[in-house]
């Protein structure tokens, strides 16, 4: 984890808000790219006057946006090659009766903000609404950072332990709500199989 942080503080270190930018949009983009990293970084890097603590947090927050845009339409595009499934309905059931405040969480969700987009993208959320709260949790989630990073300074890096462990509740909860909808799926099946068979025996 060392050498990864090394390495993205460094891309950020050579190119400033423009390494920002480029991270925090592939991070967007389905690529996951540690932000506690990144945004942190230049958050300490404003607070030695090397940037500006406001400019760190604008070009986290445009390429979180604009990566996020991508994904959903790349998401949109594959749609039409996803079979309709018995699941698949019920995800769609599920994003469409809450899938629209759940974006603007999961934008301040450790690896969940990265894969977000694609669901909405897939099943179709409304693009503006989708940009209005992309924006808005990308904003909370670059502005948190970046001025744990600003007020840290040097200690900067305490950061990135302390966000791998939150990272692991976070696997373990997603984890979580697949086995439930796995399960659930399963029941839904087996239920409308004895159904049938019952109609079949009149």
């Amino acid at each position: 984890m060392a050498n990864i942080s090394q390495f993205f503080s460094g891309l950020v270190g050579a190119y400033g808000y423009l390494g920002v930018f480029f991270l925090m949009f592939i991070e967007s983009a389905n690529i996951p790219v540690p932000s506690e990293v990144v945004m942190p970084f230049g958050g300490f890097l404003a607070s030695q006057g090397i940037l500006n603590i406001w400019g760190v947090i604008l070009a986290g927050t445009v390429a979180n946006l604009l990566g996020s845009i991508l994904s959903y339409f790349l998401a949109a595009k594959l749609d039409r090659f996803v079979k309709r499934s018995h699941g698949y309905l019920i995800a769609r059931g599920w994003f469409e009766k809450y899938g629209e405040p759940s974006v603007f969480f999961s934008r301040i969700l450790p690896i969940v903000r990265t894969f977000v987009s694609f669901p909405a993208g897939m099943f179709k959320m409304n693009l503006a609404k989708f940009s209005l709260f992309t924006g808005a949790g990308s904003l909370v989630w670059c502005a948190f950072l970046s001025f744990l990073g600003f007020y840290l300074g040097k200690e900067w890096t305490l950061i990135v332990p302390a966000f791998r462990q939150f990272d692991y509740l976070v696997v373990l909860a997603v984890g979580a709500a697949i086995g439930y909808l796995m399960w659930y799926h399963k029941k839904n099946h087996r239920r409308r199989h004895e159904q049938k068979k019952e109609v079949s025996n009149r």
